[in-house]
């Protein structure tokens, strides 16, 4: 698909007229009807703003063999790659976490399990405790993101 044909399909598929896109890129209407008619193409700061307004990269846009933004090998690789992090990431949080909640359940054990008292196994206790509850939050807060 030629870069006219993809801006044409784009711009329909956001339900613009060639005078709202114009407006949105701060071109003429006419400017944007020479890019779909394939006379002349846009220069590299609009086609940097057409990448961002439509959620595509330039590659696409300017690869005729690029059906979608799909297409690009490396644009795969990369969501891939950053998915996969994420997730690890989020792995990492939980068992963070889980790990933090059971020091914090021994420590209570012993302090209760303790014949005297010990101010630092409290303190101790309150920080497995809150650093537990930031490790789940960061967990659901990357959850939440996907």
């Amino acid at each position: 698909m030629r870069f006219e044909e993809k801006l044409v399909q784009l711009r329909k598929q956001r339900g613009l007229s060639q005078e709202e896109l114009a407006y949105q890129l701060d071109v003429s209407r006419q400017a944007v009807s020479r890019w779909e008619t394939g006379t002349v193409y846009p220069d590299a700061p609009h086609l940097l703003k057409l990448s961002k307004l439509f959620d595509v990269s330039i590659d696409y846009l300017l690869h005729d063999e690029y059906r979608s933004s799909d297409d690009l090998p490396q644009v795969q690789n990369k969501v891939r790659q950053i998915i996969e992090k994420e997730e690890k990431q989020a792995r990492s949080y939980l068992i963070g976490a889980y790990l933090w909640a059971f020091a914090g359940c021994c420590f209570i054990f012993s302090a209760v399990m303790a014949p005297y008292f010990n101010p630092l196994i409290y303190v101790n206790i309150v920080l497995d405790i809150v650093l537990a509850i930031r490790n789940y939050q960061q967990y659901k807060k990357l959850k939440h993101q996907k």
